[in-house]
Parts: structure tokens; sequence; C-alpha cells
């Protein structure tokens, strides 16, 4: 517990990871985690699966408009809809693409820096490079607000322009 609290402080000094919570808290955030991996990332190579990983964890570190912890975010709906498209209707993971998500989600978890480059680590936003599942609205603010920064696997990474 003592690790995952120093390196999550050193990443996000904010970090709400570092409460005392049980062994059964982290491994429930985990469990999201590597449900977004699964839903988001699967059969892509398993840099872009840490990719999705670490935003993910990365935008619960933010706080700034998601949810708190690596579950709130990937479950978090705004004005009712879903952050995630899979999450109103996913059936449950398995097989051998599903343990790879754990193995990311766990190693994305505990050490968030480690697994992505400098270049992504403002990275809070990512979609579909070819647009697939994702709203003509959703595209449209994707273009307007955001900055693709770097393309990894099906996916493209953006920052706001902002930061």
């Amino acid at each position: 517990m003592k690790k995952l609290c120093i390196i999550l402080l050193s990443l996000f000094p904010t970090s709400v990871f570092c409460m005392e919570k049980s062994t059964s808290y982290h491994e429930a955030q985990i469990f999201c985690l590597a449900k977004n991996v699964y839903y988001e990332a699967r059969g892509e190579p398993t840099y872009a699966q840490k990719v999705v990983a670490y935003i993910t964890v990365a935008r619960a570190a933010d706080r700034r408009e998601w949810g708190k912890t690596p579950c709130e975010t990937v479950y978090q709906k705004i004005k009712g809809v879903a952050q995630f498209s899979w999450t109103p209707y996913a059936e449950g993971p398995k097989g051998v693409a599903w343990e790879n998500a754990k193995e990311v989600a766990k190693a994305v978890y505990t050490e968030p820096m480690k697994h992505v480059p400098k270049n992504l680590k403002c990275a809070r936003y990512y979609k579909r490079t070819d647009n697939l599942g994702v709203s003509d609205r959703s595209a449209k603010w994707f273009n307007s607000a955001l900055k693709p920064i770097d393309k990894f696997g099906n996916h493209t990474a953006y920052l706001e322009k902002k930061c």
C-alpha cells in the first residue's frame, strides 16, 4: 500500500488513491480499469491498452470533471450520457483478452508513469482514429476543443488546446 501511495502522490500530488483503503478497494478499481481496457482496446497492442488505462487513471487523479476513482470515471455519465459507450450494455469479459486487460490495468494502476511516454502525460482524452462508434457530435467536439498528440493502436490521444 505504501509503494502505491508514494508512486501516485509523486504523479498526482492531490491523489485520492492514497487514502488508507482496503485491498478490496484497490482490487475493485483495478477491475473497473481492466473492464475499460478490455472494451476500449482489446485486440490492440499492449502499449495501446496501457495508454487507455493511463488516461483513465489520469482522469480520476485530475478530478476536474471526472470521477474521483477509476470506477467513478469509467461509469460516469454527463447529462445522462455514458462517457464510455460500452458501459450501458457490456456483457462479462472473458478469455485471454480479459486476462491481458487485468494485467495491464494492475500494472498501470500501481505505476502509471512507468507505462506512458512523456508526450502523453497531459492526455485526458482519446477516441478511435477511424471514428467507429463515435457520434458526429463527439467527433465535432474533439476536433474543435482538443488537439491530437499521438496515435496508439486504433486510437488517437488528445490534449485540451489550453494545456
